[in-house]
């Protein structure tokens, strides 16, 4: 029976290590081993320095594959993604120009503030590159839909909490506008996880 890719187990305990990388455990086990592991539901001890865990059936990402957790670390920046290209339509020019002028002010604000490291607007064309060697080249994501990213603000916060209480007062969000909050990772995920195995071997 072929191994399946790698099998990350953690320490079970309420009080996670900052780091997946100081706590998790790699095994290869056969498809057949996993399933039957799973359908009875089995705790299994790693080593003494791993509880016992009866829980791994619901940290499926994809079939045969499980994490614990995910070993990328955040840092002291978050993007704000604008989504929606055209919440604007149907506006009066006065309106609109009553509305941009309290999204500037809110702009200007961050600015003040020192939270602001960059910000671009997107235009609305792009295309869509995928395949093996980028083989299939296609049209973007519609224009007019709301999942359409219209431009981007990297803040300069150290919290998700500091984050969004800044993203809730942009005031297009009155409007249909949606802001996408992430956290700027330390890495992405795929090398966070070479790390990490490399850490553990």
């Amino acid at each position: 029976m072929s191994p399946v890719p790698w099998l990350v187990i953690g320490n079970s305990s309420e009080k996670m290590a900052p780091k997946c990388a100081q706590v998790a455990l790699m095994i290869r086990v056969s498809r057949s081993e996993l399933d039957n592991f799973c359908q009875k539901r089995l705790n299994f001890t790693a080593s003494k320095k791993f509880k016992k865990l009866s829980f791994l059936k619901k940290l499926v990402r994809r079939p045969y594959e499980y994490h614990f957790m995910n070993p990328q670390e955040p840092t002291n920046e978050h993007l704000l993604l604008i989504r929606g290209t055209h919440w604007n339509h149907g506006m009066s020019p006065a309106e609109l120009q009553r509305v941009m002028t309290n999204f500037y002010a809110w702009v200007d604000g961050l600015n003040k503030d020192g939270v602001l490291r960059g910000a671009q607007p997107l235009m609305e064309e792009g295309k869509l590159v995928s395949g093996a060697k980028g083989s299939s080249v296609t049209d973007g994501v519609f224009a007019e839909s709301k999942e359409s990213i219209a431009g981007y603000f990297l803040l300069g916060v150290d919290t998700m909490e500091a984050a969004l209480k800044l993203a809730r007062a942009c005031p297009i969000l009155d409007y249909g506008a949606q802001i996408e909050v992430r956290p700027i990772a330390d890495l992405c995920r795929p090398m966070a996880e070479v790390k990490a195995a490399t850490a553990n071997p």
